[in-house]
């Protein structure tokens, strides 16, 4: 097992915390240490370029590359070239058949906890964890409530954890971060091998497999039945 003091992480939904929109909703994490942090960057960049050369004609809102504006292969394949040895990813798919009828009011303290339970799994993970610094793609503050997270994160760390870890969460527009967009297309592929009866589904989880390091269903007991 690999130990990083300080990590970055970036978070991404896909689906709808909602009723109807599909059954599943998934929340992932993309994990790296600070010091890869800027080679990640450049090699998402290198990757988005590689697809818009490949659609010359086609206009990118805000000049980014969405998992979900391009086919399955065409996402399976840049998943597939991202350095494996840099990033590590935990997620939480939820299956919304069973949840009771308050965890769709309140979605700010059901997203709050679901993180919460991804985030547990990064520390698991890294036991030696000192840092951790959350980005969390800006659109999904309209889901629930950042200040919120915050403190319920950190009243967790200290008094159920025991754990003494600097906490940071911002809240990046994914257009100018390519954290947040490997975070997309990560979150996308995940939620749609779960919503897609496609022979393609498939594809994009093969490529996502070799950077997983834990998953958990939300609830457990019941998932998919």
């Amino acid at each position: 097992m690999q130990m990083m003091q300080d990590l970055i992480v970036y978070v991404d939904e896909s689906g709808n915390p909602g009723h109807g929109r599909g059954r599943y909703f998934t929340i992932a994490c993309v994990v790296v240490s600070s010091e890869n942090v800027k080679n990640i960057h450049r090699k998402m960049k290198r990757l988005c370029k590689k697809v818009k050369d490949n659609h010359p004609s086609r206009i990118w809102k805000r000049g980014e590359v969405k998992a979900s504006s391009i086919k399955p292969f065409e996402r399976s394949e840049l998943i597939k070239q991202l350095p494996k040895n840099k990033i590590n990813v935990f997620y939480i798919v939820i299956d919304k058949k069973w949840l009771v009828e308050r965890m769709f009011k309140d979605k700010a303290i059901s997203y709050n906890y679901w993180l919460r339970l991804v985030i547990d799994d990064i520390l698991d993970y890294y036991p030696e964890c000192k840092t951790l610094a959350i980005n969390i793609d800006k659109r999904d503050i309209k889901v629930f409530s950042g200040n919120s997270f915050e403190d319920y994160l950190n009243i967790h760390l200290i008094y159920e954890r025991n754990k003494d870890i600097a906490v940071t969460i911002d809240y990046p527009e994914s257009h100018c971060n390519y954290g947040i967009q490997i975070a997309d297309f990560i979150s996308n592929g995940i939620n749609y091998g779960y919503v897609s009866s496609k022979n393609d589904d498939n594809i994009i989880m093969n490529s996502i497999n070799p950077l997983c390091r834990n998953h958990d269903y939300f609830p457990y007991n019941k998932f998919g039945l």
